[in-house]
């Protein structure tokens, strides 16, 4: 599965299906804001609060990445 942080990045970051070396984009994806991002990894925002704003094919298993966040912890 790959993240793309548009227009920043793009990470593969599960095992998936392999792409079609004819298709740039890959089966398996996901795009996520910068903002919405960053507010995920920080946990300023939850999963569940992002979802609606993450562009994610019917088929992504992007679902799954939920147990990943918050990457960073903002507690001492």
């Amino acid at each position: 599965m790959e993240i793309r942080v548009v227009p920043f990045s793009a990470c593969k970051v599960l095992q998936g299906t392999r792409p079609n070396p004819h298709n740039l984009t890959p089966p398996d994806f996901f795009e996520i804001e910068p903002e919405v991002f960053l507010r995920l990894s920080f946990g300023l925002e939850s999963w569940q609060e992002a979802l609606p704003k993450l562009r994610i094919p019917q088929l992504s298993r992007a679902r799954e990445l939920e147990a990943f966040f918050p990457l960073l912890s903002m507690e001492k």
